[in-house]
C-alpha cells in the first residue's frame, strides 16, 4: 500500500503548509483592528467615530481623544461604555431599540458584551456593569488601552479583578438575553434556582433561611440573607464566559456576569436578603438581590422569581482544529514510512 502511504504523506505536508501559511496570516494580520459588532449603533463625536464599527490602533487613540479616558493600573484607555457610545451620564442609547412586543424596562439590563481575543479567549461583561446610571461610581469600569505591543487589550481595574483582562482584543460584541414577558406581579413566593448551579430546585423562605447566612448594610438597611455567589454554587468550568439572569415576578430582568460576582476576581458581597430592619419585607417577596454600590438600585431585583445560571459556548479556532490534526499525523509518519522501508508494504 505504498500508494496509500505516498498519499498520506502528501496530506501531511499539505496540512502542515496550510498550518503555517495560517499562522502567517495570524501573525502578519493588522491584529491592532477591532471590531465592535451585535446590538449596538454607530455614532460620532467631534466627528470621531463610536459604536460600531472597526478600529485601527490610532482609531482607537482618537475615540479616547474625543470621548474621554481613564488611566487604572498604570493603563490609559477608552472606558468600554464610551466606545460602545456611550455618555458619561449613562443617557446614550448604547443598545439598539428594543423588539417590539418585548418588555422594554430597562431592557439595557439584560444586555452584554462578549469580548473575544484573536486566539477566542472571552471574558463577558454585563451592560449593566458599565453603564454609569447603573453602576457603582467607587471603581472605574472596564476599559480598552493599548499594549505594550500596540494591540487592544480589554483592562478590568481593581484588585483581583485582572483575571477578566483579555489580551489581544479582536472584538466586542453587544447581546442580549431573550426578553421576558411583562408579569402581573405580586408577592413572590418561591425562588427558582436553575442552570449551571450544584443545588438546582424551588426554594422556598423555610429552604433559605436554612442556608448559612450573613448581615449587610447598605444605604442605611441592614439585610440578612445569603450571599449570591455562594447561593449560585455555579459548576460553569469557565466563570468568564457565563452569567446569571434574575428575574422578578413583574418580569423585570437583569443580567449579570459571572465574573462580576465572583469574590475571588474582586466582587463586593453581593446578596440575596429575605429580612432587614427597616421592614421592606414581605412587601419585598420572598428574597431581593441586593449588588452593594450600584446607583439608584437599578439592579436589585425585588419578588425575587427566578435565578438561571447560564454559559455561552466558547468557541473553537480553525488553527487549534488543523494543528491537532497536524500533530495526530506528524507523530504517525515516523512509524508509517519506516514501515514502508523495511517491508515494502504496510
Amino acid at each position: 500500500m505504498v500508494c496509500d502511504q505516498k498519499s498520506r504523506i502528501v496530506f501531511t505536508w499539505a496540512l502542515l503548509s496550510s498550518v503555517l501559511v495560517l499562522s502567517c496570516q495570524i501573525a502578519f494580520a493588522d491584529s491592532t483592528v477591532l471590531t465592535v459588532s451585535g446590538m449596538v449603533a454607530s455614532s460620532t463625536v467631534d466627528g470621531v467615530q463610536l459604536g460600531a464599527g472597526d478600529y485601527t490602533s490610532q482609531s482607537l487613540l482618537a475615540a479616547g481623544s474625543a470621548a474621554g479616558t481613564v488611566t487604572a493600573d498604570g493603563v490609559t484607555g477608552i472606558p468600554l461604555w464610551s466606545l460602545l457610545g456611550g455618555d458619561s451620564a449613562g443617557n446614550s442609547d448604547v443598545v439598539t431599540s428594543t423588539p417590539s412586543g418585548d418588555n422594554g424596562k430597562n431592557a439595557i439590563l439584560r444586555s452584554y458584551v462578549m469580548a473575544t481575543s484573536v486566539t477566542g479567549i472571552q471574558s463577558i461583561v454585563s451592560l449593566g456593569e458599565i453603564d454609569p446610571f447603573f453602576v457603582g461610581t467607587a471603581s472605574v469600569p472596564a476599559f480598552i488601552a493599548l499594549g505594550a505591543d500596540g494591540r487592544p487589550e480589554l483592562v478590568f481595574p481593581g484588585a483581583n479583578a485582572s483575571g477578566r483582562n483579555v489580551v489581544d482584543l479582536e472584538s466586542v460584541q453587544v447581546l442580549a438575553a431573550p426578553a421576558l414577558p411583562t408579569g402581573d406581579g405580586g408577592v413572590s413566593t418561591s425562588l427558582a434556582l436553575t442552570g449551571n448551579v450544584l443545588h438546582p430546585g424551588n426554594y422556598t423562605l423555610a429552604d433559605l433561611q436554612a442556608l448559612p447566612s450573613i448581615n449587610e448594610t447598605v444605604s442605611g438597611d441592614t439585610y440578612t440573607g445569603i450571599p449570591l455567589w455562594t447561593l449560585l454554587n455555579t459548576t460553569s468550568s469557565n466563570v468568564l464566559t457565563g452569567y446569571v439572569l434574575a428575574g422578578g415576578t413583574d418580569g423585570y430582568e437583569v443580567l449579570y456576569s459571572l465574573a462580576e460576582l465572583d469574590p475571588a476576581l474582586g466582587a463586593p458581597q453581593d446578596l440575596v436578603p429575605y429580612t432587614d430592619t427597616q421592614g421592606q419585607f414581605p412587601s419585598d417577596g420572598l428574597a431581593r438581590i441586593i449588588i452593594p454600590g450600584d446607583n439608584h438600585a437599578g439592579r436589585y431585583v425585588s419578588n425575587l422569581d427566578f435565578l438561571e445560571v447560564v454559559s455561552t459556548p466558547e468557541p473553537g479556532t480553525a488553527f487549534l482544529v488543523i494543528a491537532s490534526l497536524a500533530a495526530i499525523f506528524i507523530r504517525r509518519r515516523p512509524t508509517a514510512i519506516s514501515d514502508v522501508h523495511s517491508t515494502g508494504k504496510r
